[in-house]
């Protein structure tokens, strides 16, 4: 099996390693460049040979001016003007590309994997290359095939483990699921249609998006129903399971933190990026169960409190936002939602500033996750 050693745990300059001689007489024999792709900066890539392009690429090829290439890092596959969207690796090198996103862990990984790509002497591809590996989203199910971006083998040698290599070889033990589960006496049922609140939003025509800031039911952290709330399918005050969701990802983070989330894009202020979801329990179930977790000597829990009689426990059966990180300095915030549907109670977790590709997502644990008693120490790192 390949396991993966954080590149920020190895105290190795990837943006220097990959600027070597070496390297850039490689990147030339293996098609290694740099692409770009609106919105983002160049990023270490490599041109797809033209019998494996049926099976990755993403669609007919847009014109004989374009070349498929599979980016490092992310595993991502897309078609690039190579007259413009195309640079060759001495010359992203010598325009400085490799340092531009040296705080980013999604990029220093792609450095990481150029480095032991290239290696002449170890066969170090990344887990699907060329073949478009299926990446797991939150509509789709978890399993033992589930990739993570930085399942390879970027370095052999023993000196470069670090204290925490046991833990990232180790996926989350959890089931994936993508909303909360009821007990059977407690399921959650759609209101009659004249019980659902309604906005009183007016009408927009078009294409024109409707119930933004000024909408009654936002102001009140009440999602509209589709169904009935006057604009349709032009609100944008939908239920969690209807807005789109940016490209977040699971990633080792190290520095004692175990695993988190990363945004593989830009994500903008007051985005709405996952929701907190999990076996929704009782008072009486929640004590036994943070007993018995007591007894195993496990010290994390997964816990966030719905009301004063309800509970969200995501340590067996959870989402991604499961992963996320606590910080002082926060990007994030959890915020509690009512669905106007089903009255259910819902906690989103929303940006509360833009998130840069690569950067991780973390919110305030403060109170709001249960459990988390006095032992819990922050790992942020802020000031």
């Amino acid at each position: 099996t390949s396991t993966f050693t954080d590149p920020t745990q190895l105290n190795i300059d990837f943006a220097q390693l990959v600027s070597q001689h070496w390297i850039t007489e490689e990147a030339e024999k293996q098609r290694v460049m740099w692409g770009k792709v609106r919105g983002h900066a160049h990023w270490p890539a490599q041109l797809v040979p033209a019998k494996n392009t049926k099976v990755v690429a993403k669609g007919p090829r847009p014109s004989p001016h374009h070349c498929c290439a599979m980016f490092f890092g992310t595993i991502e596959i897309a078609w690039l003007r190579h007259d413009s969207e195309v640079i060759n690796w001495i010359d992203g090198i010598k325009r400085g590309f490799q340092n531009r996103g040296k705080k980013q862990v999604l990029f220093q990984a792609a450095l990481s994997q150029v480095a032991a790509f290239l290696e002449p002497t170890v066969n170090n591809v990344p887990y699907g290359w060329w073949t478009r590996p299926e990446y797991l989203t939150e509509r789709e199910s978890m399993s033992e095939a589930w990739i993570w971006p930085q399942d390879l083998e970027v370095f052999r040698e023993e000196e470069f483990r670090t204290s925490d290599e046991l833990m990232k070889e180790r996926r989350p033990k959890f089931r994936m699921i993508y909303r909360n589960i009821y007990p059977r006496e407690r399921r959650i049922r759609r209101l009659p249609k004249d019980e659902i609140p309604n906005c009183e939003c007016p009408r927009t025509r078009g294409k024109e998006t409707a119930c933004g800031e000024d909408c009654m039911n936002r102001m009140m952290r009440l999602t509209c129903d589709p169904h009935t709330c006057p604009n349709g399918e032009s609100c944008t005050n939908k239920a969690f399971q209807f807005l789109e969701r940016p490209n977040i990802r699971p990633v080792f983070i190290g520095n004692g933190k175990g695993w988190g989330v990363v945004a593989c894009e830009h994500i903008r202020k007051g985005t709405f990026t996952a929701e907190y979801v999990g076996e929704i329990i009782g008072v009486e179930e929640c004590e036994r169960r943070l007993w018995e977790s007591k007894y195993r000597g496990e010290s994390d829990y997964y816990m966030m409190e719905l009301s004063s009689d309800t509970i969200i426990d995501a340590r067996d059966k959870g989402g991604v936002a499961r992963l996320i990180n606590s910080s002082c300095d926060p990007n994030c915030e959890a915020l509690m939602w009512q669905d106007a549907a089903t009255n259910e109670m819902r906690i989103g977790i929303f940006a509360i500033r833009d998130i840069e590709l690569g950067d991780e997502l973390a919110y305030d644990y403060g109170f709001q996750d249960f459990g988390v008693n006095q032992s819990f120490r922050c790992r942020c790192d802020a000031p």
